[in-house]
């Protein structure tokens, strides 16, 4: 992965991210803000699931396909 988009998915994390959440990803344990970090620095399979779900969401903001479907929301 592009060392760019891996400090680009850092910074989100640790910036938009509570200490306090946690993050599931199928059926492994809970990830605290921290483990998630060092999965994407890792590049290991948790660690790509996670910058995949992360430039999906900025992709979708770029698209405007995140405002529609918020919109659309009744």
């Amino acid at each position: 992965m592009d060392k760019s988009i891996i400090e680009l998915v850092v910074a989100r994390i640790d910036s938009q991210i509570s200490p306090n959440l946690k993050l599931s990803i199928g059926n492994t344990e809970s990830l605290s803000k921290h483990e998630m970090i060092e999965h994407v620095i890792k590049g290991d399979e948790i660690g790509k699931q996670i910058i995949q779900v992360h430039l999906n969401f900025i992709k979708a903001q770029a698209n405007r396909q995140l405002i529609s479907a918020l919109n659309s929301v009744e």
